[in-house]
């Protein structure tokens, strides 16, 4: 799984190779086949976010806890609003 989330860190940051290009591409194909059917983990969710969001793990964290209710848009972990 951390091979997985560094190759989507770099593949926002920077041009992979072709084959990791294809790689990468074929794991969230089915990571969003997965997802349709709620068959994802919980880690596996949050690296999907950050490929489609090209965003870090924290922020795709925060946004697949939004998505599931678990947290409200504009506020903290700790439950205080974000002003």
């Amino acid at each position: 799984m951390k091979e997985i989330q560094s190759l989507v860190e770099r593949h926002k940051l920077t041009s992979l190779s072709k084959s990791n290009v294809e790689i990468i591409t074929s794991i969230m194909n089915d990571y969003a086949s997965r997802m349709e059917k709620q068959k994802l983990t919980r880690e596996e969710e949050i690296v999907f976010w950050m490929y489609v969001k090209k965003c870090s793990f924290e922020e795709a964290e925060r946004w697949r806890a939004i998505v599931h209710g678990e947290l409200k848009l504009g506020q903290r972990s700790d439950g205080s609003i974000i002003d």
